[in-house]
């Protein structure tokens, strides 16, 4: 309980997982502050590992809302997906992101 009372964390595997999470959350952040989208190509390489990391949270996002079928990770929580709510044009449906991305980036 002493431990407990300092915030002692028990688990490091999900100290990483939140260290992660949090940190390509503001890798999302920052891409959508200066494009003013969070719409991340396919054919940017540097864009890659955030646009995965995006894809599985809408994964994540589908099933945690019951909208797909599947294994859900239990670290992914109603708290990630305010975070993520907060990022301005966030887009859940990936196929949504088809016919934006056409609009989106022929303004720019």
């Amino acid at each position: 309980q002493q431990l407990n009372s300092i915030g002692f964390i028990w688990d490091l595997y999900e100290l990483s997982y939140e260290q992660s999470w949090m940190r390509m959350y503001q890798e999302l952040k920052t891409f959508q502050s200066k494009h003013k989208h969070a719409i991340l190509p396919k054919n940017v390489t540097t864009n890659k590992p955030l646009r995965e990391w995006l894809k599985v949270q809408r994964y994540q996002y589908k099933l945690f809302m019951g909208m797909s079928r599947g294994s859900r990770d239990d670290r992914f929580t109603e708290d990630h997906i305010c975070l993520l709510e907060k990022i301005p044009n966030i887009i859940w449906q990936e196929s949504w992101t088809v016919s934006l991305r056409k609009n989106v980036l022929k303004n720019f």
